[in-house]
């Protein structure tokens, strides 16, 4: 039978004030202290459920009174045994008992005459004696006697109490084993695990109680759990189920592997706990499928020499697929290539990955060998495919090469110096082909790729030189005469000129090769950011700078301004050395804490468009590029920026322990002219989004002559000093020159070039010299705006407690046990996850230089009054608006919906 909860705590409390008052009255009329009496009776609560001390307080004072005053009893128990007259000795004691609880133990000898008159059979007399003697209880003025004396026997008492500290030591032995009444062994009826046992954001087990007196709801609060896989903590929680005697244990199940899953109640473990389950990996991601057995985008081999290339497919979490199923997984693999016939691109057959699978034992991967029967040189594109889909970042261009050719680039390669100059036409200049083929000469070394011409053939013209760098590129146009190769040079600033070159695979080989050398022999992030650290840290030894401490007493309330004092003289080797900072008037010694404090702090203010030395190109923006606006007097401060992110790397290069992230994000089109590649108008996509879809993309995916758009090559500008508006012209007589369909290309290179660096060609000069001040330029070339982005700021951070510090819940929002799944869900989110619940609450991906605590407005989190439904956002207002769900992981399920499938339909505005 269930009881409301209401019933459940408090008739346990009355039961027991009765049962107690009983057996103090007891303990009384025997002889013994009622405190000691409490203590005992206090100890039994306290280890035992009020049920148990019901039950023990009854039965030891039915005994105790019958003992004492129930002849039949005793004659009952008697040889030969009579179990009517036990029964009817029992009942007398215990409606006695019971009127004696509610009496406070008036005696009256009718009463039990009539009890026992009632229970011998005349129902009528008997009962209406007891009633009678009832009411003269009530009225004392009845005449009723109150016992002066107790007819009880020692024997008896004694026995009351050996069940007593029986009943104590009971409770004292089986405490641990002890939940709400019920033994903790009896305590769940079933532990449902969820059916799909792969790797998942969480997991959710089902635990059904028996017997549960109480609703689970009121008592969650006394439940722990906790995880493990492979002897890493991993989060977990409880929630309550939708039954009153049903509990939720919701566990991450990112990572593979046997996990051990821990439930207590009171910090004691429920039997079945803990308990164990093996997760899998899900299904395969191509997105985190890693390619091997390469360092480079371009492989270069002959048409003999087989090429090994390895697949290590991996589910959604990077969990690796566990080797025994990788041989069924081969029939989804394959290889699509397509190879350059003439000036035409034509896709070739699929290679299944299944026919040249190699497994072992130890083997995590698939590998595929790549080979070219003679007569099929030349260069192709290759992708690797799962299931017919194309996995990111498996693009590859294959150079296949003669065995002579080969042999050159090898014999080339060993003595890079007598690398011999090669012959050729420039057929296309700036993508228009040439009325009239130029002959040109083509000279390469470590350094750069050079083309000249000779005046008379004898004086050498430099036509172009381009830097051996990644963002120099090599890339087959065509074939002319069915062999030879039309290669097209393109490093963003020189015209892309096209060349004929007899020997173009051989060159285009070498380039490759020795820029592979050049930036450590791989293309890989890491490798060169290794190969950078280590350079930079040579770069200096050579120079004798060491990183000893130099100390630096900075005051914190003006922390700009004394930082460019304490610097202002310094020398490069200064630099270098290990900053050892004070603040003025501060105690504490600086083992690290400090210096970073400093650098994070002067960063923040230094790259704060509030402070005006640098600025948004829109007001949403994240990312910051130098002001344009920014006056002469403030040169020496672009340049001190400068040395102070040359800091940032050069500590980096000493060692994890010193390693100091920015803590701003600069514009991908400055970080481009950083590493000396050409701003383009792709980089209004990152640097200003809302232009870029409003003008930028239409323009370009639309036909616009047909448009009355009236665009022409001019810009328009607010000028600082008088506020008006200020027209620039992208390119002389830009006036007048309409935008149409041959020329919109154009127009849309223009603009950047104006709005992204010509407008700070000055303020990036000067940033510029300050950080080659401490990085040599060579090596910022290593990479890509992107990779340096990386190098410079890390992997993009989400703060869950940022996010927790900053936010606001509206005063009709969602109920407690949604606020609590909403956190517990994100406690679980990969970085993916959470730039996803960023971009659906707010429409953008990057927060504020200052996270969530600079969002306007602030993250607002309401309910949108639904049950089971989706959530919805409101990105103008950053409103996200939760649903009710009956369960954790229909809350999640929904939220990953919202977040993965609501670009449209679910109330963004």
């Amino acid at each position: 039978m269930r009881y409301p909860p209401w019933l459940q705590h408090h008739l346990g409390a009355i039961l027991v004030a009765l049962i107690s008052i009983n057996v103090l009255q007891v303990s009384w009329t025997g002889g013994f202290h009622p405190l000691w009496c409490l203590i005992v009776w206090a100890w039994a609560w306290f280890k035992a459920h009020f049920i148990f001390v019901l039950a023990c307080g009854v039965t030891l004072s039915i005994f105790q009174r019958a003992s004492s005053q129930s002849p039949d009893l005793h004659s009952g128990l008697d040889p030969p045994w009579d179990g009517s007259k036990v029964l009817k000795g029992l009942a007398i004691a215990l409606l006695i008992n019971v009127h004696d609880l509610w009496f406070v133990q008036w005696s009256s000898p009718s009463l039990e005459s009539g009890i026992e008159t009632w229970l011998g059979g005349s129902c009528a007399n008997g009962w209406q004696r007891v009633v009678e003697e009832t009411f003269v209880c009530i009225e004392p003025e009845r005449g009723l006697r109150r016992p002066v004396g107790t007819s009880w026997s020692w024997s008896g008492i004694l026995f009351t109490w050996i069940l007593s500290i029986i009943a104590v030591l009971i409770c004292s032995i089986f405490a641990a084993s002890r939940f709400m009444g019920l033994k903790k062994e009896r305590l769940f009826a079933c532990l449902v695990w969820p059916t799909d046992l792969t790797a998942s954001s969480t997991k959710t087990v089902v635990i059904t109680f028996n017997s549960l007196s109480m609703d689970v709801q009121q008592i969650i609060d006394r439940f722990t759990a906790a995880a493990r896989c492979e002897d890493q903590s991993v989060s977990a929680f409880v929630s309550p189920g939708p039954g009153f005697n049903q509990l939720h244990l919701v566990f991450s199940a990112k990572q593979s592997g046997r996990y051990q899953i821990h439930l207590k109640y009171n910090n004691h473990f429920i039997k079945g706990f803990p308990a164990y389950v093996i997760i899998q990996p899900g299904p395969i991601d191509p997105m985190a499928t890693i390619i091997g057995g390469m360092k480079s985008q371009m492989i270069v081999l002959t048409g003999h020499e087989p090429k090994s290339i390895f697949v290590r497919p991996k589910d959604s979490f990077c969990n690796a697929i566990p080797p025994d199923r990788l041989a069924d997984l081969a029939n989804d693999f394959g290889i699509k290539l397509t190879a350059k016939l003439g000036d035409e691109s034509v896709n070739l057959k699929t290679i299944h990955i299944k026919n040249v699978i190699y497994h072992v034992d130890s083997s995590d991967a698939l590998e595929s060998i790549l080979a070219f029967s003679p007569g099929h040189e030349g260069w192709y594109k290759a992708a690797l495919t799962y299931k017919d889909q194309i996995i990111p970042k498996s693009e590859l261009t294959l150079l296949v090469l003669t065995v002579k050719e080969m042999a050159d680039v090898n014999r080339f390669m060993e003595s890079p110096h007598n690398i011999p100059t090669f012959k050729g036409e420039i057929v296309a200049q700036h993508g228009i082909n040439l009325s009239r083929p130029r002959l040109f000469y083509l000279t390469l070394n470590t350094r750069q790729l050079v083309l000249k011409e000779y005046f008379l053939g004898l004086i050498p013209l430099r036509l172009c030189a381009f830097r051996l760098m990644p963002s120099t590129k090599l890339s087959l146009v065509a074939y002319k005469k069915k062999s030879i190769p039309v290669i097209r040079i393109q490093d963003g600033f020189q015209g892309h000129p096209e060349v004929v070159l007899k020997e173009g695979n051989v060159v285009a080989a070498l380039f490759h090769l020795l820029l592979l050398k050049k930036i450590g022999g791989s293309e890989s992030f890491q490798d060169k950011a290794n190969f950078f650290y280590d350079h930079l840290l040579r770069y200096y030894k050579k120079k004798g700078y060491t990183h000893r401490r130099l100390p630096l007493i900075i005051q914190r309330d003006d922390i700009l301004q004394s930082s460019l004092r304490a610097t202002k003289f310094f020398t490069d080797s200064d630099w270098c050395r290990l900053f050892e900072i004070e603040f003025m008037g501060e105690p504490g010694m600086d083992l690290g804490g400090l210096r970073r404090e400093w650098l994070e702090i002067v960063c923040q203010k230094l790259f704060h468009p509030q402070f005006g030395l640098f600025t948004n190109l829109e007001e949403n923006s994240e990312a910051v590029y130098p002001n344009p606006n920014a006056t002469k007097a403030q040169s020496h401060l672009f340049k001190f920026a400068g040395k102070i992110v040359g800091k940032c790397l050069y500590e980096c290069a000493q060692g994890k322990s010193y390693r100091q992230q920015l803590p701003i994000r600069l514009t991908r089109s400055f970080l481009a002219q950083i590493v000396e590649m050409r701003v383009e108008f792709r980089h209004f996509a990152d640097d200003a989004p809302e232009l870029y879809a409003s003008k930028i993309s239409f323009i370009q995916n639309n036909v616009i002559d047909s448009m009355d758009l009236n665009l022409k090559f001019i810009d328009e500008e607010i000028d600082p000093q008088t506020k008006s508006v200020r027209v620039v012209e992208l390119k002389p007589g830009g006036n007048e020159i309409p935008v149409k369909e041959k020329n919109k290309l154009e127009y849309l290179d223009l603009l950047a070039q104006h709005r992204l660096a010509r407008r700070i060609k000055d303020q990036t000069q000067q940033f510029l010299s300050g950080l080659h001040q401490l990085i040599p330029d060579s090596l910022l070339t290593l990479f890509d705006e992107s990779e340096l982005e990386l190098l410079l700021c890390g992997c993009r951070h989400y703060d869950l407690n940022d996010l927790k510090l900053n936010h606001i819940v509206i005063r009709t929002g969602p109920s407690s046990v949604t606020m609590q799944w909403f956190w517990a869900a994100l406690k679980n989110f990969t970085p993916e996850q959470f730039e996803r619940l960023v971009q659906f609450i707010t429409g953008s991906s990057r927060l504020p230089p200052g996270g969530f605590g600079e969002l306007k407005p602030l993250i607002q989190i309401s309910s949108n009054g639904s049950r089971g439904g989706l959530p919805t956002a409101q990105t103008c207002f950053n409103v996200i608006a939760l649903s009710e769900h009956a369960s954790y992981k229909e809350f999640e399920q929904a939220l990953f919906v919202a977040l993965y499938e609501g670009n449209e339909g679910f109330g963004l505005v």
